[in-house]
């Protein structure tokens, strides 16, 4: 057990999201009502696209805790092509990045 320390606690949701390599699970967790942290997995073990979404996340996190937005993170991943873009729940879903825009939109209800 931890002495005299606080256990900081974040609450969030976890989207699962079909993209072009697989399928997406991005967790968008808040601390203090603010977006502080995202975690990126994608559904293919031993894949070289695990160590990248994993650092997508991280730089995702990073932007947000130094002031970004949901909104500046959406604009810069969104339309981001793919050569084998598929259609999930009547969307377009272009390449990873642009399923993690879609999942932030849905985050924000955009």
């Amino acid at each position: 057990m931890l002495k005299n320390k606080k256990i900081a606690t974040c609450k969030g949701n976890t989207h699962k999201i079909k993209v072009p390599k697989g399928t997406l699970f991005v967790t968008i967790n808040k601390n203090k009502d603010k977006y502080s942290q995202i975690f990126i997995n994608v559904s293919q073990t031993g894949s070289y696209l695990v160590p990248i979404c994993e650092a997508l996340g991280r730089i995702i996190s990073l932007s947000l805790r130094k002031g970004a937005t949901l909104k500046d993170v959406i604009k810069q991943l969104e339309g981001i092509k793919d050569t084998e873009p598929i259609w999930y729940e009547g969307n377009q879903i272009l390449s990873i990045p642009d399923g993690i825009a879609h999942v932030l939109k849905e985050e924000l209800n955009l």
